[in-house]
Parts: structure tokens; sequence; C-alpha cells
């Protein structure tokens, strides 16, 4: 019997990636998508519940992964992944997070306007110094 790991995610980016690199050189980028549902209950009342998705990637996904911010539209290709580690207390973990292979961006970043830089002035040009 064949088997499916496959994961589509299209969220919000929760936080900039945190980029770093393996000590081959690799490019590894971690970040989280928030995924929301919204419905509406029996009594007619608006819910929403947001999941919290940690991905990563590796070399060139990596490294486009990491031009991304906080807040913009991206959509994730992968597969699902569990690892089990102990943590400082001899505790037995386990993480499951989104191996991602795609990363898109799905819009530009929204950029805090007081930060963009403001356009020089033009000078009005005298009536002499038009070509025509």
């Amino acid at each position: 019997m064949p088997y499916m790991n496959k994961v589509t995610i299209m969220g919000h980016l929760g936080r900039d990636c945190e980029m770093r690199y393996t000590p081959g050189g690799k490019a590894v980028a971690n970040f989280t998508i928030a995924v929301s549902k919204k419905w509406k209950d029996e009594t007619g009342q608006q819910k929403e519940k947001t999941s919290w998705i940690r991905c990563t990637c590796f070399g060139g996904w990596a490294e486009n992964a990491a031009k991304m911010r906080k807040g913009q539209l991206c959509l994730v290709n992968g597969e699902l992944t569990q690892e089990s580690y102990e943590d400082k207390d001899k505790n037995k973990r386990e993480k499951t997070y989104v191996s991602a292979f795609e990363v898109y961006a799905l819009e530009s970043p929204k950029l805090d306007p007081a930060a963009a830089p403001k356009p020089a002035p033009v000078p009005a040009a005298a009536e002499e110094e038009v070509p025509w």
C-alpha cells in the first residue's frame, strides 16, 4: 500500500524567520505560520481559532524565506516531521513541524510607513528647460 506525507499551508508569518547555517554552510530557516479558522457557533456568535505551525526549510528555499517578514501571507509545501528528544531535565519530548520544500511569498512585506524613505523633492523645471 502506498503512503503519502504532504502538507500545504497558507497563512501569515508569525515572526521574521530565524536564519542560521550548518557547519557545512547550508542555510536553514525556522519560522512559524499562523493559520486561522473562523466559524459561527450555535448561537450565531463569530468564533476564531488560530493554529501556529512550525516550519523549517533548507538551502535556497531558506534564503528565500529569510526575506519574508512578520505578517506576510505565504504558502508552504512540505511534509510533516516528528522528532523525539530529551529536555534539560531528561524528560522525553516530541515536536512536530513541517519540513518545507517550497516557500512562496504571496504578497509584499508590510512596511512601517514611518520607516519608509521619503522621496527627494523634484525641482520644478523652467519652461526653457523643457525639450519641446
